[in-house]
């Protein structure tokens, strides 16, 4: 089945990209415990480190075991972001770039 560019797809890729451009790299992430994680995994330069799942613009939506995921990672101090569109990615990296964590 082809891929609909417009869509998740392009969000992921525009993100992969960003994270190389700003010298850090990112990883898809897997299942843990049985079940699919967030979707990327970026190490960026200064140590900081996000974890980011990755929608469509229009009507992506967290499962609940996303959900409770998010939630267990932000209570426990890591960096999170729903990300839906490549604005989004760019502001989300700009501000992780910037933190002083």
């Amino acid at each position: 089945m082809g891929r609909n560019y417009g869509t998740e797809y392009a969000v992921e890729q525009h993100f992969v990209k960003r994270v190389k451009e700003l010298g850090g790299f990112s990883l898809k992430s897997d299942r843990i415990d049985g079940r699919r994680f967030l979707d990327r995994i970026a190490f960026l330069p200064g140590g900081k480190v996000l974890v980011a799942e990755l929608k469509r613009p229009v009507g992506g939506r967290l499962s609940t075991h996303q959900t409770e995921t998010m939630r267990a990672l932000t209570a426990r101090g890591h960096n999170v972001a729903l990300l839906k569109t490549k604005e989004e990615v760019d502001l989300c990296l700009m501000n992780a770039m910037n933190s002083r964590d």
